[in-house]
């Protein structure tokens, strides 16, 4: 199933949604990839630590604002969300109300079996675009929600695959948006999950407030680490980071980078690259 589809399913079975890079060498310098297509940024929310910047062309932003449109986007971006005090679980998360942002870009590490990689994300509606640099070589996926089409290609080649959504996507699709307005507990309800002992409580990434959530097998022994660890940010319901123990085989943790909702991200990211072709599959 492609990455845009079940977004709930994608932010348990983990995904970090989209990336970005345009130029002819996944180990060339980002910086001379950086011109063609830019972000407008419209109430940033950076991470209280330094960041690295996104290895994408598309990570230049240009604020037109005044200073006092400024400040009151940032003040409306980092406005906490209220959560009542004490609550833990079940019921923490009945309280959390699934929110999808307008649009994001989100840069992770993600250690794969201790394979790294840099992943950076943008999402605008449900188009999403994602770049994964791994030891030099940078693999792009992208879905145009308006042609209903994916893109898979590495950076610097002349081919790619394309896939255009068949009946279950576009079911798929529709479920994901009808998760808005749901509690962040309709995530963990479906069948798979029935078996697995959910705790949740409040803490912070990188400044944020977040809501993280444990899944821990009811024949795990005590103690035992959980098969999976989420922190969802409280205002956006994305997770921010996210850590996977499916045994030797499979282990998968992400460091969030750095993250910015609601910016103002060209079309041209989420549309296929005029220098490759691509093979429909």
């Amino acid at each position: 199933m492609k990455n845009h589809l079940s977004i709930p399913v994608i932010l348990l079975l983990m995904l970090t949604l989209l990336l970005t890079s345009c130029g002819n060498d996944g180990s060339k310098d980002p910086e001379e990839n950086q011109d063609s297509m830019v972000t407008e940024t419209e109430g940033k929310t950076n991470t209280t630590e330094a960041v690295t910047p996104a290895t994408t062309e598309a990570t230049e932003t240009m604020d037109q604002d005044s200073d006092d449109e400024k400040k009151d986007l940032e003040d409306a971006e980092t406005e906490e969300v209220e959560i009542e005090v004490g609550l833990i679980d079940r019921a923490l998360l009945e309280s959390v109300k699934f929110n999808w942002p307008d649009s994001m870009m989100m840069v992770v590490e993600e250690d794969n079996n201790g394979v790294v990689s840099l992943v950076t994300s943008y999402q605008k509606g449900y188009s999403t675009r994602e770049e994964t640099l791994t030891e030099g070589v940078t693999e792009i996926e992208i879905y145009n929600e308006a042609l209903g089409t994916s893109y898979e290609y590495t950076l610097g080649e002349a081919t790619g695959t394309s896939y255009k959504d068949d009946e279950d996507d576009v079911i798929a699709m529709e479920e994901s948006k009808a998760m808005n307005g749901q509690s962040l507990m309709s995530l963990f309800e479906m069948d798979m999950w029935t078996d697995m002992k959910i705790k949740a409580d409040v803490e912070r990434v990188k400044g944020r407030k977040a809501i993280k959530v444990e899944l821990i097998s009811l024949d795990a022994e005590d103690g035992a680490e959980p098969m999976m660890k989420l922190w969802f940010d409280a205002k956006y319901s994305v997770a921010l980071e996210y850590v996977y123990n499916f045994g030797e085989d499979w282990q998968t943790e992400t460091k969030l980078i750095e993250v910015d909702f609601n910016l103002k991200l060209k079309d041209e990211l989420f549309e296929a690259p005029e220098d490759v072709s691509f093979m429909a599959n």
